[in-house]
């Protein structure tokens, strides 16, 4: 049990509360795309939200108030990032400081972990002593299989979606990001910038269990296991690694 000081608690509900403006955000996207459907018009590009995507939808031929009505969704889809990106200024001012800097550090040595995933993982999880192993952290982020048992029957079922909703959320986002390209691929530029001036064993332990969930999902994926379980599962090892890290356990 982990009893939160007042510095902690407020920290904690500035994080969730960029969360929630986050959820707003992809909210207003979705009508953005949606309106945009409606009215016939498809986009012939590969990747939304680019300045190319962007400069699309403002040079669509449309009525009056259809025109009206899509620049009052991108009008309130840039006042949203505006706040978010403030809300991330913040976020890299606490992350500097004393109490935070180093445990954070470490999260973002991994691939997938920017600061603000790493600071949300820190925050909620608080204490990672509490917990005795690494499968009891997965099993707090509610990533466990969970099982329904009559008799002599035992049925494995789905995840069990208990313990801590931002942190299983925020594991499976970083688990995508994980999963994205090859395994051997080289490091890139910002992980390295990242993982600079850190501890040899920290960046070790960090890029084995890169290759390793990697791998992994490139396995499930051959085997015809769906996307979004194969995400689910590395997520759970993502959490056991993590726990690893922030204890000291990685050798």
């Amino acid at each position: 049990v982990y009893v939160p000081d007042e510095e902690a608690v407020e920290i904690k509900e500035y994080i969730r509360m960029i969360h929630d403006f986050k959820k707003e955000l992809k909210r207003v996207k979705q009508e953005i795309c949606a309106f945009v459907l409606r009215h016939g018009y498809q986009y012939d590009g590969k990747s939304k939200w680019t300045i190319r995507y962007m400069n699309w939808i403002r040079e669509l031929e449309m009525s009056e108030i259809q025109r009206e009505t899509l620049n009052e969704y991108i009008a309130e889809m840039e006042n949203l990032n505006d706040k978010i990106d403030r809300f991330m200024n913040r976020i890299n001012e606490i992350y500097q400081s004393e109490r935070y800097h180093e445990k954070v550090s470490k999260l973002r040595c991994f691939k997938g972990i920017e600061t603000f995933a790493a600071m949300t993982i820190q925050v909620e999880t608080a204490d990672f002593e509490r917990f005795p192993n690494a499968k009891a952290y997965a099993s707090y982020t509610g990533l466990t299989t969970g099982e329904h048992s009559s008799g002599d029957k035992n049925n494995r079922i789905g995840i069990t979606k208990q313990g801590n909703t931002v942190i299983r959320k925020t594991l499976v986002e970083c688990a995508q990001a994980l999963a994205k390209g090859n395994v051997y691929a080289k490091k890139s530029q910002r992980l390295k910038s990242r993982q600079k001036g850190m501890d040899v064993n920290i960046i070790v332990y960090a890029d084995k269990a890169t290759e390793r969930l990697k791998k992994k999902y490139q396995k499930l994926i051959e085997r015809n296991v769906p996307r979004n379980k194969a995400i689910v599962a590395i997520a759970r090892e993502l959490a056991c690694f993590i726990w690893g890290m922030e204890t000291g356990n990685i050798h």
